[in-house]
């Protein structure tokens, strides 16, 4: 839309006490509003305040070293609640939640019937990723979403599956005034 030395210029027209993007773009430039609302952009996301920010960081890596250096038989939940100064179930609870995710992580497929070979498909890439199958259906479906081609390609396999042509579904959309929203089953 407009190039750095444009945004610049918008950027000085403003109060950093507007927004806090523009308050960012005055201290850091226009490309550090780009990535925020590149990241962010059309979502609301939660900003949680700066302690608890800190905070989380900081039992993050705490977190960590605790995974890192638990060993059942040589340091064990209550050592590591002695030297922290925390209880033994909360020492506990965070080895284990690591593990728990790390297993989902690995396996995300257990909780998803594979029927066909596309879910197998779906599942490797999710597995790749780290990420639940879910994540890998919504990038797909957006990416269909935006190419009319493919678009086209799906209503055609569904149409097929149904025992509905795409001719059937031209002609009751004439016919009978089908608004697109609607279904014809």
């Amino acid at each position: 839309m407009t190039d750095g030395s444009e945004k610049r210029e918008l950027l000085k027209a403003f109060d950093p006490n507007w927004h806090w993007l523009v308050r960012l773009g005055q201290e850091y430039g226009p490309d550090a509003v780009d990535l925020a609302l590149s990241e962010a952009g059309g979502t609301k996301p939660h900003l949680p305040s700066a302690d608890n920010f800190w905070r989380q960081l900081a039992r993050t890596v705490r977190d960590k070293e605790i995974r890192a250096r638990f060993n059942p038989t040589t340091y064990g939940y209550g050592q590591i609640a002695l030297e922290l100064g925390m209880t033994e179930r909360q020492a506990r609870r965070i080895v284990h939640n690591e593990q728990r995710r790390y297993k989902q992580a690995q396996e995300p497929e257990k909780n998803v019937k594979l029927h066909t070979e596309p879910h197998a498909a779906l599942a490797a890439v999710a597995r790749r990723y780290c990420v639940p199958v879910r994540t890998v259906l919504d990038a797909l479906v957006r990416k269909v979403v935006d190419d009319d081609e493919l678009m086209a390609d799906v209503e055609a396999a569904v149409a097929g599956r149904s025992g509905v042509t795409v001719s059937d579904m031209f002609e009751a959309n004439r016919t009978n005034n089908v608004r697109e929203s609607e279904s014809i089953c």
